[in-house]
């Protein structure tokens, strides 16, 4: 099952890990989890559009001002790698994706 949110589908085997804002409009993942989504949305035709660097705080994220990138899949993948070598494991990456026109979800 995949689900829909402001920053694009989240698939059934990243629920679990993921962090949802206070109305659970966007979701941001951990580390490891956001390298895998990232390609899980090249492998099913999503165009990856960027990401935000969060701090899972509660009762909602605290936005790492200045810390995310602009870009497709490259770009995001070395952005998640520069910003867990500079801020550690305590982050997630909420990673904004487009639909892909005639996807069965857009």
């Amino acid at each position: 099952m995949i689900e829909l949110f402001g920053n694009g589908p989240l698939p059934e085997q990243f629920r679990s890990s993921a962090y949802f804002t206070t109305r659970k409009s966007e979701f941001a993942l951990p580390s490891v989890e956001s390298l895998e989504y990232l390609q899980w949305c090249v492998d099913n035709g999503y165009r990856i559009l960027g990401l935000e660097t969060w701090r899972p705080t509660r009762p909602g994220p605290t936005v790492v001002v200045g810390v995310g990138a602009d870009g497709g899949y490259e770009v995001c993948s070395q952005a998640i790698q520069k910003y867990i070598d500079k801020f550690g494991e305590d982050i997630v990456f909420n990673i904004w994706v487009h639909k892909v026109i005639g996807d069965p979800l857009a």
